[in-house]
């Protein structure tokens, strides 16, 4: 089912924290490395919270109304680097594959990287601490927060045994 603002659930952690946003993930079959047209929304997250601006400096919410409005395609940025781990699709892209998803698209494009390569594998130990609650399994929801909300939204969630704490590696 594509992620979509109908298809999502919203938590609150109280006023200062910053709302989840989860979706239900299907099984996906292997995919061999490369470039594949994938859906969003079988893909997981690896970090617990995505900023509201890109490193570019664009923003967030910009790019997702660019999405829904048909100003920008995926296909006119980047493909999001995705890793197979223990079966399942983990994204190194969070923000985009959020983008995606809210603004539920149906394909996407994306790079299958090995999770062997030295350089993935770095990326994967610094960033793998997706959320994992009751409600909803490892790496399907993700909080959206400012970056100076970052560090206090990262401790909540380990306060209540939703995330590991790699954060503090930063």
């Amino acid at each position: 089912m594509p992620f979509g603002i109908a298809a999502s659930t919203e938590l609150k952690l109280g006023a200062k924290y910053g709302r989840f946003f989860a979706r239900e993930i299907e099984n996906t079959t292997m995919l061999k490395e490369g470039l594949h047209d994938v859906d969003p929304g079988t893909i997981k997250f690896t970090q617990p919270n995505v900023s509201l601006n890109f490193t570019n400096g664009g923003n967030l919410n910009d790019f997702i109304n660019d999405l829904r409005a048909k100003k920008i395609s995926p296909y006119d940025v980047k493909p999001i680097k995705v890793v197979q781990i223990d079966g399942d699709l983990y994204s190194l892209d969070n923000r985009r594959l959020f983008s995606y998803n809210l603004a539920s698209l149906e394909k996407i494009p994306v790079e299958i990287v090995a999770s062997e390569n030295p350089i993935i594998a770095s990326k994967i130990a610094r960033r793998m601490d997706p959320i994992s609650s009751v409600n909803f399994s490892r790496g399907q929801m993700v909080t959206v927060v400012s970056k100076a909300e970052r560090m206090a939204e990262l401790d909540k969630l380990l306060e209540l045994n939703m995330i590991r704490g790699i954060h503090r590696g930063y």
